[in-house]
């Protein structure tokens, strides 16, 4: 995939090979850029843009991009994410023959708790079916990302994840190169390639250190790309 701001020709290619960043050096100008592409409306956007697919076909731009605006937070509770791990979970229990017997478990569990409401006058049911994803969802089953860890070791095993769940969009990292001393930064990039997950770093300021599998574009306060 690649993106195209179209008022400064700049384009941009998505690969897992190494890790694009564009440094806007105009903080006004960073600002609709970031507000573009949050926006998902392309070339309609207020810094217009577009995205097209390695056949050189123009994509619309809904849910190409997922972008991380919100450092350091990650957003490891996304439910349409974690919809998309819980049904490859389940499938992995289909195939290894374990999915019937949790759902045998579950649905003892449920009618236990049932029978438990006999002695009380009014009634009382669940109000949903059991399944492995009512499991999951119920217990908050989502990738191992808490405060205890470091951001670093959180966007790692947001990497992973993004992997397993088989995400197709690109990564966007909104200013992460504020959180990262230049080592860990490099341990981002490196493991970003590793997972193979596609990661673009959006900054708004210059960094002058070259760090391996990075390439980066410049758009300076003139709005030249060097």
């Amino acid at each position: 995939m690649r993106l195209q701001l179209l008022r400064f020709g700049i384009e941009v290619e998505f690969t897992s090979e190494r890790v694009q960043t564009i440094e806007i050096l105009d903080r006004t100008l960073f600002a609709r850029v970031v507000a573009s592409l949050l926006s998902e409306e392309g070339e309609n956007a207020v810094e217009a843009y577009e995205l097209w697919s390695d056949a050189g076909k123009r994509l619309t731009p809904k849910k190409r991009l997922l972008v991380l605006n919100d450092l350091p937070r990650i957003p490891y509770d996304n439910k349409t994410l974690l919809g998309k791990l819980y049904t490859v979970i389940a499938s992995g229990l289909e195939v290894e023959g374990e999915l019937e017997k949790l759902d045998s478990t579950g649905r003892e569990l449920l009618l236990s708790v049932a029978d438990s409401t006999n002695s009380l006058w009014g009634r009382y049911d669940f109000g949903i079916d059991w399944n492995a994803a009512t499991l999951l969802k119920a217990f908050s089953f989502a990738p191992d990302c808490s405060s205890a860890n470091s951001l670093l070791e959180n966007c790692i095993a947001f990497f992973g994840f993004c992997i397993d769940i088989k995400l197709e969009m690109p990564l966007v990292l909104v200013n992460a190169k504020s959180f990262f001393a230049p080592e860990e930064l490099d341990a981002l990039i490196e493991q970003a390639v590793f997972y193979g997950v596609k990661v673009m770093l959006l900054e708004s300021w210059h960094d002058s250190i070259s760090h391996l599998n990075e390439e980066k574009t410049i758009l300076d306060q003139q709005f030249i790309q060097v």
